[in-house]
């Protein structure tokens, strides 16, 4: 069995990028055809850049946008798409007087208590729950021409469903166990009508994982059909709100039973109960806790099974912003924050990308560092704060920041809970 690997998943797609910096989507998934004139560079792009000799491969392309992703998303507070959650650790609120300890888990007002998670724009509370569609395995794909000329650029798969939400329904390559890695992203459009599920991507997007991962890698003909592939699976991805929050006590002999009988006090461990989340400011990622159990899709209140306010939690949930003007909100990125992350991404690569002068241009632009000072006299008057941005004196890194300063971090007023 030959073993695949793709580039790591990202929450913009790499194909988004490729647009964004105007570069031939065919070019740039190592596609070509004798019906459209090559635009871009002279070679097509290659999956690593080992395939090439001084050449940036669409794997490098991935790693520069996660770590655009991941600068971005340290500055802002939340992520850009929503993301699930998993095991986050907080520490639960405690009296001012270290003496004491809290009996109860809800204020003097009578709400519950609220931690902050570490992300905003808070969905919902559970894990992520993907599963293989009942028809969605090995779907047949249809290419078809749907423009002006006779390329055929279009994959169109079809199959009955229950889902009802298109957020839900992702593709992947074949025979791949749905990893996050071998998602095809972006999908052209997705529909659900009585039951029928239609789903159309690119065909530039399916080239087969052996022309892509070869040694010595060539274009792939795009006038024909035998380098991309016949079938892809379809999973649901959903919240599975059945685990929230787990919380947790420390050991305490002064009110558990810790000869290790006890539920809240097992020997050389932490008692647990299993609880519900609540928002209590989605933006700021204040969250409410409380013990409840969860059967036949609903939540019983439970009492504190060790009398006292928990001193950890372990915090489940999905965050993430949404940009509702989107077909598919949840899987598909602000527009803005598309193009702080693309042209930010592109000042992070060590490389130029290609010697095509248009794509070089905005590589130049996007890469130039406006603290630069050369003794020709080519310099730039900049004030401070460009110089300490955080993100580095690029003009891509200044893009974003300013993308960044214009978003309040703490879209909510200060507020202590």
């Amino acid at each position: 069995m030959t073993v695949h690997r793709n580039f790591p998943r990202t929450l913009l797609p790499i194909d988004r990028w490729a647009e964004i910096i105007g570069m031939d989507p065919r070019h740039f998934r190592q596609v070509t055809t004798s019906l459209i004139p090559q635009t871009s560079c002279a070679k097509v792009w290659k999956q690593y850049s080992w395939q090439e000799a001084d050449a940036v491969g669409r794997y490098d392309v991935a790693d520069a946008i996660q770590q655009a992703e991941r600068t971005i998303i340290q500055n802002l507070g939340y992520k850009l798409l929503p993301v699930w959650e998993s095991a986050e650790r907080v520490r639960t609120p405690k009296p001012s007087n270290p003496e004491l300890f809290r009996i109860y888990n809800y204020d003097p007002r009578g709400y519950y208590l609220a931690v902050r998670a570490k992300w905003g724009h808070f969905i919902e509370a559970g894990q992520e729950a993907k599963v293989i569609e009942p028809n969605g395995s090995a779907v047949a794909i249809v290419y078809s021409s749907e423009g002006a000329g006779t390329y055929t650029e279009t994959a169109t798969i079809s199959f009955a469903t229950t889902v009802t939400d298109v957020n839900e329904l992702a593709v992947f390559y074949p025979g791949e166990s749905g990893a996050d890695e071998w998602e095809i992203r972006p999908l052209a459009s997705v529909s659900i009508s009585a039951g029928i599920a239609t789903i159309k991507m690119w065909r530039h997007q399916l080239v087969l994982p052996d022309l892509i991962e070869a040694l010595d890698p060539e274009a792939v003909d795009g006038d024909l059909d035998a380098g991309f592939l016949t079938t892809v699976d379809v999973y649901r991805r959903y919240n599975n709100p059945t685990t929230q929050v787990t919380l947790i006590w420390d050991p305490n002999i002064f009110n558990c039973n810790c000869s290790g009988d006890s539920d809240c006090c097992p020997v050389c461990g932490q008692g647990t109960q299993a609880g519900c989340l609540m928002p209590k400011n989605y933006e700021a990622g204040y969250l409410m806790y409380r013990p409840a159990t969860y059967a036949d899709g609903e939540w019983t209140s439970a009492d504190l099974a060790c009398a006292r306010n928990p001193d950890q939690l372990l915090m489940y949930y999905r965050a993430g912003l949404q940009d509702m003007s989107q077909a598919r909100p949840t899987v598909e990125m602000d527009p803005q924050w598309e193009r702080a992350v693309a042209f930010y991404a592109l000042a992070l690569l060590d490389r130029d990308i290609c010697d095509c002068a248009p794509i070089k241009g905005v590589s130049d632009k996007w890469r130039e560092d406006l603290a630069r000072q050369t003794s020709a006299g080519s310099n730039f008057q900049i004030s401070d704060s460009v110089l300490n941005n955080p993100l580095g004196t690029s003009r891509g890194a200044q893009f974003a920041w300013n993308m960044i300063k214009e978003r309040d971090r703490r879209l909510a007023s200060p507020v202590r809970y």
